[in-house]
């Protein structure tokens, strides 16, 4: 069976650079967005506080054909379907709520006890990096709100709006070990002494490339594979 796994997963699985050790190097802090920092969704919530103040028939039937699609199509393909709908929307118009949303309803968004872990690193001298599926385009507020730096997936746009398409993949799965590969190499951090936060599968590949990782209110066969973890 171990000669099986050996033959069929990538090298780098099995390697010594499978979390680079770099002992003179800093300690890093890798956390998810949705669902580990924050209750729900935040693209939903800009979206749907956007679409509330810019209410047309056309907005209402697009947001209905939305919801269904959540229910029959798979993640990749609704993510997609998601972005299509940002088609036009100028990106100031999009975030000038967010930074006001998320100062009043601070608590209703994030988990407190997850912000103050956050600062908690912040405090010891930790680099801290979100990396989040979401539009990096939307990130911005939210990482200027924490004080962080971030990635996400590139939405393109054309002089300042939505084109709704993607540009590149989605970062999620195997996108988020890779963006962490790269920012260790870039900051000389050593992963073995770094952390990872997660809610989900698509964060899994991210929390085996270091060596601490912690799992937040994951579902419930996460949450099994993580004990077998440890």
């Amino acid at each position: 069976l171990e000669q099986i796994i050996r033959k069929h997963l990538p090298a780098r699985y099995f390697d010594m650079r499978s979390i680079p050790r770099n002992p003179e190097g800093k300690r890093a802090v890798f956390f998810d967005l949705d669902g580990t920092l924050t209750r729900k969704n935040i693209y939903q919530r800009i979206i749907l506080n956007y679409f509330y103040t810019h209410v047309t028939p056309r907005t209402s039937l697009l947001l209905l054909h939305l919801a269904v699609k959540r229910v029959i199509r798979k993640h990749g393909r609704f993510y997609q379907d998601a972005i299509r709908l940002l088609k036009g929307i100028a990106v100031r118009d999009l975030v000038a709520p967010v930074p006001h949303d998320l100062e009043t309803h601070e608590r209703a968004i994030f988990y407190p006890e997850m912000l103050q872990l956050l600062k908690l690193h912040q405090k010891e001298g930790n680099l801290v990096f979100l990396i989040s599926e979401e539009p990096e385009a939307i990130l911005h507020p939210v990482l200027a709100f924490l004080n962080v730096h971030g990635f996400g997936t590139i939405a393109t746009l054309d002089h300042g709006r939505f084109t709704g398409k993607l540009q590149g993949p989605i970062m999620k799965d195997e996108m988020k070990r890779e963006k962490v590969l790269a920012l260790a190499e870039e900051h000389h951090i050593d992963l073995e002494k770094s952390f990872a936060y997660g809610n989900s599968w698509h964060d899994y590949a991210m929390l085996r490339t270091v060596d601490h990782a912690a799992l937040v209110n994951p579902p419930r066969d996460l949450k099994r594979r993580g004990k077998q973890l440890g």
